[in-house]
């Protein structure tokens, strides 16, 4: 997955942020922000995930001025409460333990934290827990995107 690549080159000593999101552009429409590249995410990761997925609106130096970009960090970071759903309103997952990703600077290496989930099916008239699961926080991506540990 491209998305989880670019995070994983931003593992290293020192590392900038990114003006490549894993999302792709943010866009405003109607005073709400919207991301306009995970529409083949499987989940409805919005606007209000950026915290959780490292993005920061910060002031950039460019020829000398100063000027306002979205940047990614590589640091995940989703949180106790945080329920997401399936664009088809299938499934859903609420986040029930969650520990941030965090770089060693002296092992050199990013633990991937820890999130710990139930995930609900969604198609009754109320949703029903199918599972319990505990992933590190890009597995939790993963999962966000492409469906791959949802059962």
């Amino acid at each position: 997955m491209d998305e989880l690549n670019h995070l994983r080159t931003m593992w290293k000593v020192k590392a900038r942020r990114s003006k490549e999101l894993i999302v792709g552009d943010i866009s405003y429409q109607d005073n709400a922000g919207t991301f306009e590249g995970n529409s083949h995410w499987l989940f409805a990761v919005g606007y209000q995930f950026r915290d959780a997925l490292d993005i920061m609106y910060l002031v950039r130096m460019a020829d000398k001025m100063q000027t306002m970009e979205w940047t990614q960090g590589p640091i995940l970071n989703f949180s106790v409460g945080d329920y997401v759903h399936t664009k088809n309103g299938t499934r859903g997952v609420m986040v029930l333990y969650a520990k941030p990703m965090e770089w060693n600077a002296d092992k050199k290496i990013m633990f991937e934290g820890v999130v710990t989930i139930d995930i609900y099916d969604e198609t009754g008239k109320s949703p029903v827990k199918e599972a319990t699961k505990t992933l590190s926080q890009m597995e939790f991506l993963e999962l966000l995107i492409s469906g791959k540990n949802l059962i």
